[in-house]
């Protein structure tokens, strides 16, 4: 996902026939569509830069209704888990956003499974600091996807933050769904997400070599 507009982003799945989407936040405040160019976004609170106000709730309040939003992430607070569970539920009360679809919470610092509100969530958005997000975050993840699967439960979708460079695409390319990185975006035309592009790719034939293999020894 590129926080950029859909001009651009519409330009680079052109050229790198690949499936980008939009991160949409209240600092960017980038529009949902572009004339024809119609492709599925995210919306971030932006609560990384600035605490999240009127205009994160202004756009959260348009989203929750439009068919292109894929999830909404509820105000965080950076490396506390504690304090993003209080301000998750705080918001989803503001916005009235109770058993609504398309909420996102964001996996902090000090996170266990009983902290996340796995019924009321379609997306674990991946934050925390550098240490958390590479090593503890994977594990819950792991074994949320587990739980919900011996559950007979559809798992969230789950979204890595700040992937700017291949040694993190890698390790979450086996878990994750979707990405952003603020490196990526800023530099969309030059090296970096081109870089990125190319590890992907690189990794999604590998897999799918693995597979051809696989099935050729049934």
């Amino acid at each position: 996902m590129l926080d950029s507009s859909r001009s651009t982003i519409a330009d680079l799945r052109e050229k790198y026939q690949e499936d980008f989407q939009q991160l949409r936040t209240p600092l960017t405040r980038y529009a949902p569509d572009f004339d024809w160019q119609r492709f599925n976004y995210g919306l971030d609170n932006g609560a990384f830069t600035q605490e999240p106000g009127v205009v994160f709730e202004r756009m959260a309040l348009d989203a929750i209704d439009d068919p292109l939003c894929s999830w909404i992430v509820m105000p965080d607070v950076v490396c506390d888990s504690d304090a993003t569970r209080k301000l998750f539920d705080t918001w989803v009360d503001r916005l009235g956003f109770q058993g609504q679809n398309k909420l996102a919470f964001v996996l902090q610092d000090g996170a266990t499974i009983s902290d996340i509100p796995l019924d009321e969530i379609d997306c674990l958005f991946i934050g925390g600091s550098d240490k958390f997000k590479d090593q503890e975050a994977r594990y819950i993840v792991e074994d949320i996807l587990a739980l919900q699967e011996a559950r007979h439960l559809v798992a969230p979708s789950i979204h890595v933050g700040r992937v700017n460079g291949p040694t993190r695409a890698a390790k979450w390319y086996d878990l994750a769904d979707t990405c952003d990185g603020s490196g990526t975006s800023r530099f969309s035309h030059g090296g970096q997400l081109e870089r990125l592009v190319q590890l992907l790719q690189s990794l999604r034939d590998t897999k799918q070599q693995k597979l051809d293999l696989e099935f050729s020894n049934i």
